[in-house]
This record gives C-alpha cells, sequence and structure tokens, in this order.
C-alpha cells in the first residue's frame, strides 16, 4: 500500500509498484503489509540456515518477476506503545 495512507510518518517504503511490478530504488512509495503467496520451487536451492525473504525478493525484482497488488485501505501499524496511543485515540478499537 502507499505509505501516505499509514498513519505512521516513519515508514521509508519498501518498494515501488508499476503496473503490478515491484521494484526497489532509492526512494520506495509503498509498504509491505504482510500478504505474500510465493512458489514453493524458489526455495529448492536454500541451503541458509538463517534466512531473510529479502534475498527471494531481491532475486524476483532482478528478474522482473515479482508483482503486487495496491491497497487502497488506511494502515494502523501497531509496532511502538506511542503509536498504540495514537491509534486508541482514533476511537477504532475498544
Amino acid at each position: 500500500m502507499n505509505k501516505k495512507l499509514s498513519i505512521d510518518p516513519s515508514f521509508k517504503g519498501d518498494f515501488n509498484l508499476n503496473n503490478e511490478k515491484i521494484s526497489k530504488d532509492s526512494k520506495n512509495q509503498f509498504i509491505f503489509t504482510g500478504l505474500q503467496i510465493i512458489n514453493r520451487s524458489l526455495f529448492t536451492n536454500e541451503k541458509s540456515e538463517v534466512f531473510s525473504m529479502n534475498k527471494v525478493w531481491n532475486k524476483l525484482i532482478k528478474d522482473k518477476n515479482l508483482l503486487g497488488l495496491e491497497s487502497n485501505q488506511k494502515f494502523y501499524h501497531l509496532n511502538t506503545f506511542d503509536m498504540y496511543k495514537k491509534i486508541q485515540s482514533l476511537n477504532i478499537i475498544d
């Protein structure tokens, strides 16, 4: 989703999105919100004991094979106590 829809201004952006193709640039306008569907064949040759999905993402981006869809909903990322208080003040949670 576009980082402008987040109430947390600290997000720098994870990637850009153009015609559903994901890219990473020096300035990124979109943030990853947590859902991904990945073909298990991408892990066939993976032997790392400590693993990051960024490794898979970066290869797919390089090969222009990573797609995304834009969400237009507001994003309430609960990552700190201050953010909890800010979200609570919006009266959207009980």
